[in-house]
């Protein structure tokens, strides 16, 4: 590797630390722009990215994956936008970083899966001076300022729950299940839906591994934000699920339409298992602007 190798990692050692002892809202103001920044180079620019951390050619496939997986970034990010903007509930934030380190700290645990285990074959060394170091340095981040947080997650429920709490609690068990299984079965799920892909390598197996652990995460925030009092909370985390939806709808139609890797009935059974969280936290969303609860 050359020194020009080095660099990110580098870039990331000195925002880290000029960041994450500046206070709670400065280092989430860091990871909203780190991230959404990390998240549009894997939307827009995948080959370049893919290139400078993989090994072998870069396929349709592994574009695909790619894409998909910066949509759990871009949902999450619409949260924190509004904490960023408004922070006077602890629980609001402390329930994200929670969030954020939990997901953090499964995909280090892929990431050392993929390079002991696996073999890491199908990954430059760059993977592991970029990838896994800003990784680390994000949890530990999150991790600081959420030991430092009194509220881990809003406060305990009070009074009858609302219809968005309802949706809070669907979308949960709709997410986690669907994070457990794409983190737990990633190669059976793939299998199943690109028969015609002959040869998964780490590459793929490991970018659906990290949509698993997004997932999760954003899953566990459901759970907590039903306890949150501001109900502006509730409403921007299932408008978080909608936008993750709609980027990852247009990612596959893409890829559909434009790449012609996938095909129509292809595409539909990419889109369906998502869509039920979708819907459910598009009513959610609709409903939360009256105050019906349930008796």
């Amino acid at each position: 590797m050359e020194f020009k190798d080095y660099i990110p990692a580098c870039v990331s050692l000195i925002v880290f630390g000029a960041t994450v002892f500046n206070g709670r809202k400065v280092w989430m103001i860091t990871d909203l722009v780190a991230t959404t920044v990390f998240a549009c180079v894997k939307l827009f620019l995948p080959r370049i990215l893919l290139e400078s951390q993989t090994n072998g050619d870069i396929g349709d496939f592994q574009i695909l994956l790619t894409q998909a997986y910066s949509s759990t970034i871009f949902g999450s990010n619409v949260l924190i936008a509004l904490l960023n903007r408004s922070c006077e509930e602890e629980g609001m934030s402390g329930g994200f970083l929670l969030s954020r380190v939990i997901a953090t700290s499964l995909q280090l645990i892929c990431k050392l899966y993929i390079h002991t285990i696996f073999g890491g074959h199908d990954f430059k060394e760059q993977h592991l001076y970029f990838a896994f170091f800003t990784t680390l340095l994000w949890m530990l981040g999150n991790l600081w300022h959420l030991v430092g947080t009194k509220n881990w997650g809003g406060h305990s429920e009070k009074g009858p729950p609302t219809t968005t709490d309802h949706h809070l609690r669907l979308d949960f068990l709709l997410v986690f299940l669907t994070g457990i299984v794409i983190l737990a079965f990633p190669d059976a799920i793939l299998r199943l839906l690109f028969p015609n892909v002959q040869h998964l390598n780490g590459v793929h197996i490991h970018t659906v591994r990290l949509m698993g652990t997004m997932d999760i995460g954003s899953a566990l925030l459901s759970l907590t934000a039903i306890g949150v009092q501001q109900p502006d909370f509730k409403k921007v985390h299932l408008l978080g699920r909608i936008v993750e939806f709609c980027i990852y709808l247009c990612v596959v139609m893409w890829h559909c339409t434009m790449t012609k890797f996938l095909g129509f009935t292809q595409g539909i059974c990419l889109v369906l298992p998502f869509s039920f969280a979708a819907v459910n936290a598009f009513l959610g969303f609709i409903k939360s602007f009256n105050k019906t609860k349930y008796v």
